[in-house]
């Protein structure tokens, strides 16, 4: 049921203000509220994702593997994620941003009131997926 309503506000609504346990925790546009409580990432697609990988881990990004040819990439630019493949000699097929949810921010911002705990195990579930 949250997930809806959030998605539904993140389409409809240019402002929000959040309050949990009687704390203001974010007053400000939806758009500004992820980008605080939220990271996006990178995903690159490729046919050899563990070249790719085990480039960009040496370059200190997080890169791991979602699917046989595909690559999620936190740490690094796009730029830099382009130069780092072409530099292993790794052809890539698409590279693209995957931005956050506002559900994804709610969870991150609200994972440590209390009354959210229920929130918590869901970022950690969302998280390791």
């Amino acid at each position: 049921m949250l997930c809806d309503q959030l998605t539904e506000m993140a389409l409809t609504a240019d402002d929000l203000v959040l309050i949990g346990r009687g704390r203001l925790i974010a007053a400000q546009s939806v758009r500004e509220f992820i980008a605080a409580y939220t990271r996006s990432k990178l995903v690159v697609c490729t046919s050899d994702a563990e070249a790719l990988q085990a480039g960009l881990g040496a370059e200190g990004a997080t890169a791991r593997r979602e699917g046989p040819d595909t690559v999620v990439v936190d740490g690094l630019d796009a730029d830099r994620v382009g130069e780092v493949a072409a530099g292993a000699g790794v052809r890539v097929r698409e590279l693209h941003t995957r931005e956050s949810s506002l559900e994804e921010a709610f969870l991150a911002a609200t994972a440590e009131a209390g009354q959210y705990s229920a929130g918590q195990r869901e970022l950690e579930r969302k998280a390791a997926a």
